[in-house]
């Protein structure tokens, strides 16, 4: 499994005084360390802003979950402490479908498919699914997932779903996509791609690069 992050702005900790001469504990050194909350509730989102160093959304959040529903209430907290949005991180962990070609991005897309559809039928994550009114959708996986029917639950998944959630896209247009929807608010984006075959690690590093550079 090949993991590709990138980040673009500078990294925020907590610091902590100490007498000259002595040595950090490992706690002292573990409170120097950004500290980011994964969130979808509102509660959440404004604790982060309030009290860590950023928020970290959940895979399934969208585009229009995080800027018009996580953002607002991550910037609410972060008044509450006398700080601004833009001085929190927003790392983002976004679901990705990438191929070669067509068999091999059907074959993502089926994966990430499978991953939507389990998210889709827990009531928790339903607030994002609220947000584009697809509430009926998790009522309806939610059901399936009580008479263990997942092998039925993605073909719930329909496209405009799929690609409202997920990035699709092959190596040569991914980063470009990734970045289109992420990269006015993202500070860091994280994410995992399959390392499979040979050359699918310089695959990955070339998306690495066009992140790096474009984000930069």
């Amino acid at each position: 499994m090949g993991c590709a992050s990138t980040a673009s702005g500078a990294s925020r900790s907590l610091m902590t005084a100490r007498p000259t001469g002595c040595e950090s504990s490992s706690a002292e050194r573990a409170l120097r360390r950004p500290s980011l909350i994964a969130a979808i509730d509102t509660h959440m989102c404004q604790l982060a802003g309030e009290a860590c160093d950023g928020i970290r959304p959940h895979p399934i959040t969208t585009r229009k979950f995080i800027t018009e529903v996580m953002l607002p209430n991550a910037a609410l907290g972060a008044k509450r402490a006398g700080r601004r949005l833009e001085q929190l991180e927003v790392a983002i962990s976004p679901l990705v479908a990438v191929g070669e070609d067509d068999a091999e991005l059907g074959e993502r897309v089926r994966d990430v498919r499978a991953r939507i559809a389990f998210y889709a039928s827990t009531r928790t994550y339903r607030p994002v699914f609220d947000a584009h009114g697809w509430g009926g959708l998790v009522d309806r996986l939610h059901g399936l997932s009580t008479q263990q029917r997942w092998e039925e639950m993605p073909g719930h998944i329909p496209d405009e779903v799929l690609e409202t959630i997920a990035v699709v896209g092959t190596y040569r247009d991914v980063a470009r996509k990734i970045l289109e929807r992420y990269g006015d608010f993202a500070t860091r984006i994280e994410f995992s791609l399959p390392v499979r075959r040979p050359g699918d690690a310089e695959r990955l590093r070339g998306v690495i690069r066009e992140l790096q550079g474009r984000g930069g």
